[in-house]
């Protein structure tokens, strides 16, 4: 996992330290640090955790802290604490940070490419030959969103505002589209720009181009001219987008044992 901003790992870890003396304890044994690490690992995992989910991941840390600050009563603290990151922290993390943590966690992740190559070959013919490819790999891909992290609401295609994505995935307040490019798809470096522009309008935190096809000079030269645009959309901080190739695809669909039939 990449590590999230340093800078907010630091507001966070400050937010608990000033809490902790504030109410007039003492952290002898790193305490506040082992709290930062569990609460910005709830943020990377579920975007909008709950009290409840804080407090059941808390009160598996190890620690002195409550036999030497005998005043200290464990789930009324981490109830407490919880409030108070809420309020002072939560803000600081925008959509996009969120967005492109999920993205970034799950779909921008290495593979060793030596391996496995037949069967990451034969994912993407049947990808390529199967009847109707776009309807398929789009119900294929919400199956591995599923497996991912079942906790999630999926939508396929269940609202105006988001019609123009294959798949829009809600992470708490964070949306997540995801465009299909299968067999035949339009994959020009107009169509990008212009499906990025209507993410835009669409409210979407995130949009993510999913390569089902064939790794031809035409996709190659498509993924450059996304990458391209990307980097620059993603300088600006307002969408995240990002592109799963076709080799991932296939080892993702492989690993989750991911079936188009």
């Amino acid at each position: 996992m990449k590590p999230m901003n340093e800078a907010f790992g630091r507001r966070v870890l400050s937010v608990i330290m000033e809490f902790i003396h504030r109410e007039g304890y003492a952290d002898y044994d790193g305490f506040a640090s082992k709290l930062t690490h569990t609460y910005i690992q709830l943020l990377e995992e579920k975007g909008n955790p709950t009290s409840e989910d804080f407090s059941k991941s808390a009160e598996k840390i190890r620690t002195n802290f409550f036999r030497t600050n005998r005043g200290a009563k464990k789930r009324e603290f981490i109830s407490r604490l919880f409030n108070k990151l809420s309020t002072e922290v939560r803000e600081a993390l925008s959509s996009f940070d969120l967005a492109k943590r999920f993205v970034s966690t799950y779909f921008e992740v290495g593979f060793d490419s030596s391996k496995f190559q037949e069967e990451r070959r034969n994912i993407i013919e049947k990808i390529m030959t199967v009847s109707k490819p776009h309807k398929k790999l789009i119900v294929a891909f919400s199956r591995l969103l599923q497996k991912i992290k079942t906790t999630y609401q999926i939508e396929l295609h269940s609202t105006k505002e988001f019609s123009g994505a294959d798949i829009v995935k809600k992470l708490g307040n964070i949306k997540i589209g995801f465009q299909v490019k299968s067999k035949n798809d339009d994959i020009s470096e107009e169509k990008i720009r212009s499906t990025v522009s209507h993410a835009q309008e669409w409210k979407l935190n995130s949009l993510v181009l999913v390569y089902g096809r064939e790794e031809d000079k035409r996709v190659k030269e498509s993924i450059a001219a996304a990458y391209h645009f990307f980097e620059r959309v993603n300088s600006e901080g307002k969408i995240y987008c990002s592109v799963i190739q076709p080799n991932l695809l296939a080892e993702l669909f492989r690993c989750y044992k991911i079936s188009l039939e």
